[in-house]
């Protein structure tokens, strides 16, 4: 959901730990100095240059002092790890001392961070998080996870990789505050200086010839969010100023919005946000200082303080499943500290707040997110975040590391596809495990609930604390193959915490196939069989259990737990297909004959990645090993047929070009070069040729220009022979062969006597 305003209240995390860290003050003896033979180190180099450039560090002349830094010695120093890291991670990043205050020395800096590095034996996870300021959590359409920042620009992770991109990739500012896809997949990315795109490789700055403003600098007036609407169009704020995508585009939208009304504001008076498209087809629109707006199309109806809003300064709005509206306002800090803000629900006729509810009135809320299991949760500032479950509000406000959260300002919440909810903390980047909150660092942990639960039944624990107690206990049942208290166990979890997420379908089924893909089959085998007598009436279960006995190869058990799903549910095509392909796959074992390190595989036709295919029927293919090795002659190199199960009175040279490049088009969509530049499929042409020798009657011969998404995304000249065969098929059979080697070569040779 798109806030209005980040988080920028939060006090400097350098200068709160030490302000608190002022409570635990112990002064040691002479003797406890002069027995430390680290203490000349730290009383002689580092106790004065903390004394001096950490005393004023949030605003000059507002705090005390670190007085309690004169007397503590090393010996008492270690009791304050926490705080210690959080003062290494700001000297080291030059966030401490702020800009326009006196700065240590290079060397100064160094001894400092050296020596807490060593005193403390810190690891990366002790300091290394995403980002001090994570404003923004968002997930794209090819699964990919976005984390927009105030200092580091914007942070993508793609299952594999975490990736900064900032000024140098074309961003105006690396203060990132929201993400946004339109119907086609285009990344629109707010900063605090204007609008960008993303092309996949950098960023492209929106002005003046899109319809938009074009701030030069970071300012309150430049700041900027984007958002999309239930068709995929854009919806831009920028400073003051609220737009509408119209295509390439953008349009002014306004809001009937009377700044001289506006009494009060947080940080720039009358600016507004769009924040969704109801089920009603109503548009809700968030503001600074007057307040929420929902337009039906042709008027506005306008809600305010007045009207039961916990204050007029709106963050985000968003509607649950029931039909509610729900509001995150925050206080005024113009022209003065209002107190007010906080969560209040709109039913359709009353305004409710939940004044009993700590934090949750008269304080500040940023964000509010409906997951998909139906749970509310809201940030509420410096207390916790709650989750909603219909009745009940559950504080959640543990963290691995309160030295980052003791603010608890939430800015965004975001559940991925595979179930897992991010938190964006001023404070960094934390997952939540059931319980309650842990830190992401940019060296992980980045797997997944599921991965995890796979990697304790294995053994190759990497991180198990979100995982579920019973679920530990289950997992180890599993592993010692005793599957019937595994089951005892989580079907007693499912009850007593139905939404546990190391209980649900889906995770269980994720786990299954971590499994899979690492080849540990029979152990998939037995969680899937697992999720069945869980969840005996969902269809997915027996369709993934199906899948792993086809992948070892049991067939006829394959085709059971197929048929079991489609009863379940008669319109899974999928498991309809894959018994045909069961039926399918030994047709062609005495004519498509290759090596037996081949690469086998059938396919239904039209194939997944093409369906605009004309042609219907079965693909049996064959590949050899090093079809993926640019470096091999064999690269690109395959054969296979298409075994025509409906006539087509049309099927001619023209017609299978067409098809062809219908093909080949799917097979390349959503690749990408070495460089990381998405493939254009538009680009690829196929045209007919004749050979001077060796073409046979009824052959047909191309040369297909496309770039091959497997291996870097070389440009390739693909030559392709297809001849039309009759045999055990009255509709026909195509048998096709395809290398970006000339004929002449070794390898059609030999694909042409297989």
């Amino acid at each position: 959901m798109n806030k209005t305003f980040p988080f920028f209240a939060v006090v400097s995390l350098f200068a709160f730990a030490f302000c608190n860290a002022q409570e635990l003050t112990i002064a040691p003896s002479s003797t406890t100095r002069q027995s430390n033979k680290h203490s000349p180190d730290f009383e002689n180099e580092i106790q004065p240059i903390l004394i001096e450039f950490c005393a004023d560090c949030h605003s000059p002349g507002d705090m005390p002092g670190l007085e309690f830094l004169a007397d503590i010695a090393e010996a008492e120093v270690i009791k304050h790890r926490d705080l210690f890291a959080g003062v290494f991670e700001q000297m080291e990043t030059r966030a401490m001392p702020p800009r326009g205050l006196d700065q240590p020395t290079d060397h100064e800096r160094k001894s400092v961070t050296d020596w807490i590095k060593k005193t403390f034996d810190l690891q990366p996870s002790d300091y290394d998080r995403i980002a001090q300021y994570v404003v923004e959590t968002f997930e794209d359409q090819k699964g990919n996870l976005w984390f927009g920042t105030m200092r580091k620009g914007a942070a993508r992770y793609d299952g594999k990789t975490l990736t900064y991109f900032n000024v140098s990739h074309g961003l105006p500012t690396n203060a990132v505050t929201s993400f946004a896809e339109d119907k086609d997949g285009n990344l629109f990315v707010g900063t605090q200086a204007g609008i960008c795109k993303f092309d996949g490789q950098k960023f492209e700055r929106l002005g003046i010839t899109e319809g938009l403003p074009a701030p030069s600098r970071p300012s309150p007036l430049a700041w900027s969010s984007v958002t999309a609407d239930r068709e995929g169009e854009i919806w831009a704020r920028v400073g003051k100023g609220l737009y509408r995508s119209t295509g390439r585009t953008f349009e002014k939208f306004d809001l009937p919005i009377d700044i001289e009304e506006i009494e009060s504001y947080a940080i720039v008076p009358g600016s507004s946000s769009f924040q969704f498209e109801d089920e009603n087809g109503n548009l809700w629109f968030a503001t600074d200082g007057n307040g929420a707006f929902k337009f039906d199309g042709k008027s506005f109806r306008h809600f305010t303080k007045e009207d039961g809003l916990c204050s007029n300064n709106v963050n985000s709005i968003m509607q649950d499943r029931q039909g509610n509206i729900w509001f995150a306002c925050m206080q005024s800090f113009q022209p003065k500290m209002t107190g007010d803000g906080g969560l209040c629900k709109f039913d359709g006729k009353t305004i409710t707040q939940f004044p009993d509810v700590k934090g949750l009135s008269e304080n500040d809320i940023y964000t509010i997110f409906e997951s998909r299991s139906g749970e509310i949760w809201v940030g509420a500032s410096g207390v916790g975040a709650y989750r909603f479950d219909g009745e009940n509000f559950t504080l959640f406000d543990n963290t691995d590391k309160p030295h980052w959260t003791r603010n608890f300002g939430v800015q965004s919440i975001t559940e991925d596809r595979n179930g897992t909810l991010w938190f964006g903390f001023s404070g960094g980047l934390f997952r939540f495990n059931g319980k309650s909150f842990y830190s992401v660092t940019k060296e992980g942990p980045w797997e997944g609930l599921a991965k995890s639960m796979a990697n304790a039944l294995t053994g190759e624990v990497i991180d198990s604390r979100m995982i579920h107690q019973e679920a530990k206990i289950a997992l180890s049942a599993m592993a010692n193959n005793d599957f019937e208290h595994a089951k005892t166990v989580m079907e007693k979890l499912r009850t007593e915490a139905p939404n546990e997420p190391s209980v649900q379908e889906d995770t269980i089924n994720l786990m299954g196939y971590h499994l899979v893909w690492t080849d540990k089959l029979e152990l998939a085998t037995k969680v899937f069989k697992l999720n069945t007598r869980l969840y005996p009436t969902r269809y997915n279960t027996f369709d993934s259990l199906a899948d792993v006995y086809q992948r070892r190869g049991n067939e006829q058990l394959a085709v059971v737990n197929y048929k079991k799903s489609i009863e379940l549910n008669p319109e899974n095509i999928t498991a309809e297909n894959s018994i045909r392909v069961i039926g399918a796959r030994h047709k062609y074992e005495n004519v498509l004959v290759a090596p037996e390190d081949w690469l086998e595989e059938v396919l239904v036709v039209p194939t997944t990645f093409a369906p605009e295919m004309s042609l219907t029927g079965m693909e049996h293919l064959r590949l050899p090993p090093e079809f993926r090795d640019p470096d091999s002659d064999w690269f690109i190199s395959y054969l296979f047929l298409i075994d025509l199960t409906e006539p087509n009175n049309e099927l001619n040279e023209t017609l299978i070009a067409e098809q062809l490049l219908i093909y080949f088009r799917g097979l390349a969509s959503g690749g990408s070069d070495q460089d990381g530049k998405k493939i254009d499929t538009d680009k690829f042409s196929i045209a007919s040729r004749k050979l001077e020798t060796g073409q046979a009657d009824g052959e047909f011969i191309y040369q297909l220009n496309w770039q091959e998404p497997f291996a870097k995304g070389t440009p390739l000249k693909q030559n392709l022979r297809v001849k039309i065969v009759s045999g055990k098929n009255e509709h026909g059979i195509l048998f096709i062969t395809g290398s970006p080697q000339p004929f002449e070569s070794d390898v059609w040779t030999k694909l042409l006597g297989q």
